[in-house]
Parts: structure tokens; sequence; C-alpha cells
């Protein structure tokens, strides 16, 4: 049994508007990212803030590295009845669709301005799966405020990561990858972020007194 097995059997077994409401949360991942910076910028401080941004970035970072190393696109890059069997009135089928496509023309060479543009929905990264870290990074950012956390889980943990499977985005390897970077990502921002501490504690910036009018 793959995930590609996975989510077709659940595409015959389970409603349409299922795996909509799936869609819906995958799509959703950065407004809930958006709304823990909000949080940690106006309930924190501005420190925390630039911390969990920083976080994220650093996430990003790690996985563009790794795709660097391994290139890998996600299940539907590989199903032999994706495109046939796939429901058409799920976002997700055309944005599979488009990459794909994209993807063969730029191995063939084949370069025009339409595959060169660089567009919002275009995304190629399988290994780590950044919709398994980056939730990760935002409730732990998001810890401070316990039921806003426990919010965010639940919907993780019920909607977002079956979401990755059956909408055919990720392997199951990439899970493990993305709580991987995750953690990895959070250990540095900390790291980094004592260290700026100590760093001011060593170094205070020099006091400016306002000159005397004597």
């Amino acid at each position: 049994v793959n995930v590609t097995d996975i989510a077709h059997w659940s595409l015959s077994h389970l409603p349409i508007w299922f795996f909509k409401l799936l869609e819906f949360t995958y799509y959703g991942l950065y407004g809930g990212l958006i709304a823990v910076l909000v949080l940690a910028a106006l309930l924190r401080n501005q420190q925390f803030a630039v911390k969990y941004v920083r976080a994220l970035l650093i996430c990003y970072a790690i996985a563009l590295v790794v795709y660097s190393v391994l290139p890998a696109k996600g299940p539907y890059s590989i199903c032999p009845i994706h495109l046939s069997s796939y429901p058409r009135s799920l976002i997700a089928f055309w944005n599979q669709e488009a990459l794909v496509m994209r993807a063969r023309m730029l191995w063939a060479h084949n370069i025009t301005s339409a595959v060169i543009a660089v567009n919002p929905e275009d995304y190629y990264i399988s290994l780590p799966s950044l919709h398994v870290a980056l939730p990760i990074i935002a409730i732990w950012f998001a810890r401070p405020w316990k039921r806003i956390a426990l919010f965010l889980l639940s919907i993780y943990v019920l909607l977002l990561l079956p979401s990755v499977l059956l909408l055919e985005w990720h392997y199951l390897v990439d899970f493990f990858a993305g709580f991987a970077t995750a953690f990895l990502a959070i250990w540095l921002a900390e790291k980094i972020s004592r260290a700026e501490i100590k760093d001011e504690l060593l170094h205070p910036a020099p006091v400016s007194v306002p000159a005397s009018n004597y």
C-alpha cells in the first residue's frame, strides 16, 4: 500500500465535500501562519515575533538546501492514473497538472515565457513537507496561548495532515523530514536569539546624553 493507493481509495469511498474541506485547510495554512505572527507581535513583543519569522525562514532555507540535493515531487507526479481519475472539481488537480506539465517542459528544455514565469501557486518541493514543518513551528510559538495552540493542533492533526496525503502532495517519508526540519529550525532560531541577547548584554548600545545648555 502506498500514498497513491490510499488517496484513490479514499476518493472512491468518501464524499467530495470532504476533500474540498481538506483543500481549504491545505491552502489555508499560510493564513494560520500570519495569524500566529499577529498574535506574537501584538500579545507578546517584537523580539518574539522576529524569532518566529526567523524560524519560518530557516525552515524554508533548510528545505531549499535539501531540495537542491534531492529534488523530489509529490506522488501525483508519478501516479499513472492521476490525470484520468482525479476529480476535476478540486483545485489541487489543476495545480498538480500544471506543475507536472511545467516540470516536463523544463526537463525537455522547452523554455517559454509561461514556463519560466514564477507564480505564487508554483511549488515543487516534496521532501521535506513544509505543510508539516511550518504548522509545527506555528504551534510551538503559539504555546503561550494554550487554547489557541490546542485549537491549531486539533486542526493540524484532524485535517491538515490527512490533506497532505489524501490530496497526493507528499509521501510518508516527507512527514518525518518535515518534523525534523521544524525541530531543527526552531532550535537554530532559539540559539540565534540567545546569542543576540548575550551579545547585547556584553556589548550594550551607548546611551546618548543630550548636550547641556551651559
